[in-house]
């Protein structure tokens, strides 16, 4: 029973300790929402935005987080200065976060590096709209 409780454990950790599970590219992303059924979760940054740096490091690290994420999302970071985000997904600033339903956004972007609380609630009100 010990080794079955110590097995759990370190599974459950192996799979937090991965992080979030990032897609290559926003059309994997959506193909793969669209397969899987899941909405995308399309993160817009910037390289040198320290609030993207901020959102990645702890929102995106907290596990309940990253579980959420993993579990009921398909995820993807594009990067604006680096020509992956699509005009019509350009935000106003770094970070901004899409969430797409069958490759059209469902509502206007999350901006800016939200604490993981307000980031589970968005996350949840993604969830149940995307099933209605």
């Amino acid at each position: 029973m010990l080794r079955i409780l110590w097995l759990a454990i370190v599974v459950t950790l192996m799979v937090h300790a991965e992080g979030v599970v990032w897609e290559k590219s926003i059309s994997l992303a959506v193909e793969k929402g669209k397969k899987s059924g899941k909405p995308v979760m399309i993160l817009v940054s910037k390289d040198g935005c320290r609030w993207c740096d901020h959102l990645r490091e702890n929102t995106l690290r907290d596990p309940a987080v990253v579980k959420e994420l993993n579990s009921h999302f398909v995820s993807v970071e594009a990067f604006t200065n680096r020509g992956e985000v699509p005009p019509e997904l350009i935000t106003p600033g770094t970070p901004g976060t899409w969430f797409v339903k069958d490759g059209e956004p469902m509502f206007q972007p999350l901006m800016g590096a939200l604490p993981v609380e307000p980031y589970l609630e968005a996350l949840g009100v993604v969830l149940k709209t995307y099933k209605q």
